[in-house]
């Protein structure tokens, strides 16, 4: 499966050896990690050596050899953000995802790193999250970020065990049949015109009972 998918990806960039951080790129996003196999796909296609490809993997920080979660959470640890409390907030952090920093929950669903600096000293302490930056944290704002970036699987399930009890639930109605719309005018009709003869029975015995 790994090497179909790369081979796409090779084939965007003509398979041109030059273009190997880019492709590089591609695959880590693809996989959230580089596979063992479609390292050695890139190599053979590219017709390079395996030990670069390793190179130019382990060299830049941006790449993984282990699977990364789903969210990628960076604390910044920069002068400025470590002087006004980033310890404390990554402190919080690993308790809240139970992993050290530089790990991935067994679930992978979070990554957690921390990086030297993310250009933003005016917002820190600074958390980035899925590359969004999250500014002015202190540990009780950070165990509330976990919170609003939970995965999204559990509350999709619930929804899809919902819809097919509902669906029986309206198949299983009987459906309400709706009175024809003449049936109902024709009712309003007769209850006007008994309204009418009451009033007029009425204003009769009233003339009846003055002529007397």
């Amino acid at each position: 499966m790994a090497t179909q998918e790369v081979n796409r990806i090779l084939k965007r960039y003509g398979n041109d050896p030059t273009d190997i951080i880019a492709i590089l790129q591609d695959v880590q996003q693809r996989y959230r990690y580089l596979p063992k196999d479609a390292m050695e796909t890139l190599a053979t296609k590219l017709d390079i050596p395996l030990s670069r490809v390793y190179h130019l993997a382990t060299f830049f920080r941006a790449f993984s050899l282990e699977p990364r979660g789903k969210h990628e959470l960076h604390v910044c640890m920069g002068t400025a953000c470590h002087v006004r409390g980033a310890p404390r907030i990554l402190e919080a952090l690993e308790r809240g995802l139970k992993v050290r920093a530089g790990e991935t929950t067994p679930d992978l669903q979070y990554t957690l790193e921390t990086v030297n600096c993310v250009g933003a000293c005016a917002l820190g302490p600074v958390v980035v999250v899925d590359g969004q930056s999250k500014g002015k944290l202190n540990p009780q704002r950070a165990e509330r970020l976990l919170k609003q970036i939970e995965p999204e699987a559990a509350p999709k399930k619930k929804a899809e065990k919902a819809s097919p009890a509902k669906a029986k639930k309206t198949a299983a109605a009987p459906k309400k049949k709706k009175a024809p719309a003449r049936k109902a005018a024709s009712a309003v009709k007769k209850t006007s015109k008994t309204k009418k003869t009451a009033k007029g029975t009425a204003k009769k015995r009233t003339v009846k009972k003055a002529r007397r």
